[in-house]
């Protein structure tokens, strides 16, 4: 009896404590934890954060001429990667999920219980705050790593803040930069400027940060302000390698703004590698400077000899020029290169029919089909110059062939249509524009077709 007695004694108090645990969860204020206040950002040496709204407002930097419509850049920007020297002094910052609470509430965010799993972040914090600044730390970082995944970003940047006043200064680089990339790997590009900014603050003289932030304005479209961070990491590093990368992006940038002379200038200071010439060759035929294409495909093709795109885009950029004789002798390479490659013997063929040099381009456009036998438009490529050499039963057989393959492209009846009116089969041509209107209501070639051959008849 009297060991009943005990036993219900210890049963009733251990329900009271875990009522109390109970009341604690819902009823504890946990504010202190989480600073809310404004922090005023870290300012930048060289390049204040205030600063860089009023450049962009007031257009403080003269030299740079900004037109009234600003292109994306035509390639995308590349962050330029920094290897610094300085690993023992700026520890990757990682976030440590050992702790059972943490796990608890990774599992149940998994199994998408977000209620649950916040209510788990939250009693980890509580937990953590009683091991000491470490877990907390920890867990802060792990709720708002669970705020940003489901875009609470006030959330999200109230932890980190709170994160920022548990570390000491030594440790503000290393979380500022982990931060900054949290934010910037989910495209919150705008939220990480401030935290770019406080890795810059803490360190000055990084390189990194003045050109990982250059790549957030980027991604902002703020060019302008992204190539003043540019031009301040160029100040900071003597490493080459690293100048010639970010002389690169800001060429893009000038190109997108409009400021040729400045462009062709940063790419002169470029890498030179194939993948920097390539890139650099594409901008020079966006715009359709014919000679310094040439001159950047050719410094192209002797960084890679082997490749046979970069011969076939050589030819055609020689052909543009006139320079017959030396663009057939590239395309001679690029197929020799690659000969059971049908883009390439097509593009010879195309190169060909140019030159009026029919009975050769057939060759290659019947050489691209036999390559590539069920592609609807090697078929459409040879019914085009059979057409020009006016065997229209012929280049019928092959645009058939191409709708076959392709029966809904609307495109491809106005093509056949074209082939049946030059043959003077009226009839068929209309059906074929009839055909076309029916995929493609408001195809204009097509409506302009019918409506010319029906007052024909």
């Amino acid at each position: 009896m009297k060991r009943t007695g005990i036993i219900l004694f210890i049963c009733i108090s251990l329900s009271q404590h875990i009522f109390a645990l109970d009341w604690i969860d819902e009823h504890l204020d946990d504010s202190h934890i989480v600073n809310n206040d404004k922090e005023e950002v870290p300012s930048a040496v060289g390049l204040p954060l205030q600063s860089d709204l009023e450049a962009e407002k007031e257009g403080k930097n003269d030299e740079i001429v900004l037109p009234d419509d600003i292109e994306e850049p035509r390639s995308e920007t590349q962050k330029v990667e920094i290897v610094e020297n300085k690993h023992s002094k700026h520890k990757a910052f990682l976030i440590d999920f050992s702790q059972a609470e943490l796990q608890h509430a990774q599992t149940l965010e998994s199994l998408s219980l977000s209620t649950q799993a916040h209510a788990a972040y939250n009693r980890a914090i509580d937990v953590a705050a009683v091991k000491g600044r470490e877990s907390l730390l920890q867990a802060i970082l792990a709720r708002a790593g669970f705020y940003l995944r489901h875009r609470d970003l006030d959330g999200a940047e109230s932890d980190y803040r709170a994160a920022m006043e548990l570390v000491d200064i030594e440790r503000r680089y290393s979380l500022a930069e982990y931060v900054a990339g949290v934010y910037a790997q989910q495209g919150f590009w705008e939220e990480s400027l401030p935290w770019y900014s406080r890795k810059i603050g803490a360190d000055p003289k990084s390189v990194s940060g003045y050109t990982e932030r250059a790549y957030a304005y980027v991604k902002l479209n703020r060019y302008r302000t992204a190539l003043l961070d540019y031009d301040v990491a160029l100040s900071l590093t003597d490493d080459a390698s690293t100048k010639a990368r970010i002389e690169f992006e800001k060429a893009k940038l000038y190109f997108a703004l409009g400021d040729k002379e400045r462009a062709d200038l940063s790419f002169s200071r470029s890498p030179q590698t194939a993948t920097h010439l390539r890139i650099r060759a594409e901008f020079y035929r966006s715009e359709n400077r014919v000679n310094e294409a040439i001159e950047a495909y050719a410094k192209l093709i002797n960084q890679n000899p082997q490749t046979a795109s970069e011969h076939a885009l050589y030819a055609e950029w020689l052909a543009l020029q006139g320079r017959v004789d030396e663009a057939q002798k590239e395309f001679e390479k690029a197929v020799a290169l690659a000969p059971q490659d049908p883009s390439i013997v097509a593009r010879r063929a195309h190169f060909f029919m140019e030159q009026q040099e029919f009975d050769l381009a057939l060759q290659d456009y019947t050489r691209a089909i036999n390559l590539d036998i069920d592609a609807a438009h090697r078929y459409a490529d040879r019914a085009r110059l059979l057409d020009k050499m006016k065997a229209y039963d012929l280049a019928i057989a092959d645009f058939s062939r191409a709708i076959d393959l392709e029966p809904t492209r609307a495109f491809r009846y106005n093509e056949r249509a074209g082939s049946y009116r030059r043959r003077g089969q009226v009839q068929l041509a209309l059906n074929d524009y009839a055909q076309a209107l029916r995929l493609d209501p408001g195809n204009v070639t097509a409506q302009r077709g019918w409506s010319e051959l029906q007052h024909q008849r």
